[in-house]
């Protein structure tokens, strides 16, 4: 058998083991990406944070990015729902 760490457990050993404060990292990232509220997505030295709703949904690597093309398609859909959504409910007003 072959023994698996899920990413709950990789997480909680970096905060309770190696004594990572992952609040402060949590804090630091929220912070960069704060004044680019709006965009799907951030660049930040190196990094890439893809946003939805207001939430840092995962962060990239700046020069190694799979299907990049895919996931801003993705988030340009959500967009446009989103979009469609508002104008809907400011013409039921």
């Amino acid at each position: 058998m072959t023994i698996r760490a899920s990413d709950h457990a990789v997480l909680r050993y970096l905060e309770r083991v190696a004594g990572f404060d992952i609040e402060a990292i949590r804090r630091a990232m929220e912070a960069e990406c704060e004044h680019n509220m709006g965009a799907p997505c951030v660049r930040i030295r190196g990094a890439r944070y893809l946003l939805r709703d207001g939430c840092i949904i995962t962060v990239l690597n700046g020069r190694t990015v799979p299907y990049w093309n895919f996931l801003t398609d993705l988030m340009r859909d959500d967009e446009a729902r989103a979009a469609a959504r508002s104008r809907e409910v400011r013409t039921a007003e």
